[in-house]
């Protein structure tokens, strides 16, 4: 009967998120007033003022102690309960770009420019960030040019990282402080674990799961916003070459090498992490361990609060190819072909500070090699186009895993195969306002992986359809 009540319960809760904006810009060049061989020098400048509120209240039902009542004794731990939530946050900006045209129309200068960008924020949370670039473009002649680019940019946490309703969780602990795992941590988690075990009057000499009471029971916790974050920040640089070669009209090519390092990224850390992390930095004084509360008497661990945390770094590199080729035959129209490559070279995670770098190229959704094959045909009101997809085979699972266990999984099962999605549309113009379409998508109709829903292609298979387009109005 309680569970029958319980399910024709009506939780309704409501939430809201606002977002105010104010801005404004001025872009221009200086004319003669200040002039460069190659011209202008072009600016631009700006300001924006944004507000951002959220604001979360739960039904009266979810936040009151019936809601989390256990059979045994009545017990009720407040951290288990949803809970209402405010915040807001506002930022004013500042920005500006310059543009200096060096030198155009030289032997060996068709054209050299550089450029310089900034952004300044003022932060209601988080104070001030600085974000900047620096570019520059040298064609030596009209079929070939260089570019490249060095930037800071930073990410303010968001509204819903910040200030997130606190909401319950669970979760069971293999608590780092026990004698038999404290010496699989940091030089510093020995002494962290003895000072913090002591100064709750446990006893750390005891202190083992075998004592634990709570050893194997859900722990009970919560999960909310964190405030206290700070902006991400990521540095890149960028070189490519552009080709548009006179001898053949229509063909463009560019290539472009990226390489990207991202600190302090936003994750939210596991609850057996960040009990680690507590005891693993330095000091105890640190944001982790006030996350972890542990019991006055003992030391054990009896709640926890997980939050979004800057605990993440990230690198990436790689090289990113596009080709363009139009093809006017006159009467037998006109042939557009489009080729975007990719090639991942690097992308590595530190998901907490201490932790090993792992790699994951290969892995899931990050494939070392990849591309896409558009060609395009239009002859006066009919369109005919072809979508070639190809993924590079992945991994089936972490390569950390695979490489400590060889005889992890049989080796035909060890990679997902490679992508090959076929699609196929044609298009009726009957006139500028009316037109009619259809085609097949996957064509071949692969599917997932026996062990997937959606990897490395998706479930819905090989798919028709067919419609219309039509414009009212100009």
């Amino acid at each position: 009967r309680a569970v029958l009540t319980l399910s024709l319960i009506v939780h309704a809760s409501a939430a809201r998120v606002t977002q105010s904006v104010a801005n404004a810009a001025l872009t221009g060049d200086f004319g003669a007033l200040f002039a460069l061989p190659g011209g202008p020098v072009r600016f631009a400048l700006g300001g924006e003022y944004r507000r951002e509120t959220s604001r979360f209240r739960p039904n009266a039902f979810l936040t009151g102690e019936q809601w989390y009542q256990y059979d045994e004794g009545d017990k009720f731990d407040p951290l288990f309960v949803i809970s209402p939530s405010r915040g807001a946050f506002d930022v004013w900006e500042g920005f500006g770009e310059l543009e200096l045209p060096l030198l155009s129309d030289l032997p060996f200068a068709e054209t050299l420019t550089v450029g310089a960008a900034g952004r300044y924020s003022d932060y209601s949370t988080i104070g001030n960030t600085r974000a900047y670039q620096f570019n520059g473009l040298w064609a030596p002649v009209r079929d070939i040019s260089f570019r490249g680019s060095y930037s800071q940019a930073v990410r303010a946490p968001n509204i819903g990282e910040l200030f997130a309703p606190t909401g319950p969780a669970t979760n069971y602990f293999v608590d780092p402080c026990y004698v038999e795992n404290r010496g699989s941590g940091s030089s510093s988690r020995a002494a962290n674990c003895a000072t913090l075990i002591t100064g709750l009057g446990g006893n750390p000499a005891t202190f083992t799961a075998d004592n634990n009471p709570d050893a194997s029971v859900l722990i009970n916790g919560a999960r909310s916003g964190n405030p206290d974050l700070r902006q991400e920040t990521a540095r890149t640089w960028t070189a490519g070459m552009v080709l548009r070669p006179r001898f053949v009209a229509g063909l463009t090519v560019a290539v472009d090498w990226y390489d990207i390092r991202l600190r302090d990224a936003i994750s939210v850390a596991d609850a057996n992490t960040v009990a680690s992390l507590c005891v693993d930095q330095p000091s105890l004084d640190n944001g982790f361990c006030s996350s972890i509360r542990r019991a006055q008497g003992n030391g054990y661990i009896n709640g926890y609060t997980i939050q979004p945390q800057n605990v993440a770094e990230y690198r990436t590199a790689g090289l990113d190819l596009n080709v363009n080729y139009a093809v006017r035959t006159g009467r037998f129209g006109d042939i557009d072909l489009r080729f975007v490559g990719g090639y991942l070279h690097r992308l590595t995670q530190i998901a907490t500070p201490g932790a090993q770098s792992e790699d994951q190229v290969d892995q899931i959704g990050r494939p070392k090699f990849n591309f896409v094959f558009s060609p395009t045909w239009t002859l006066d009101r009919i369109t005919i186009s072809y979508n070639l997809r190809w993924v590079d085979a992945m991994r089936r699972f972490p390569k950390q895993a695979t490489d400590n266990s060889p005889d992890y999984a049989p080796a035909a099962l060890l990679r997902y195969d490679e992508v090959w999605q076929h699609d196929v549309q044609a298009q009726v113009a009957v006139n500028d306002a009316m037109s009619f379409y259809g085609g097949v998508n996957n064509v071949g109709d692969q599917r997932p992986g026996v062990d997937s829903v959606d990897q490395p292609i998706s479930p819905l298979g090989r798919y028709f359809y067919a419609g219309a387009r039509v414009r009212f109005g100009r």
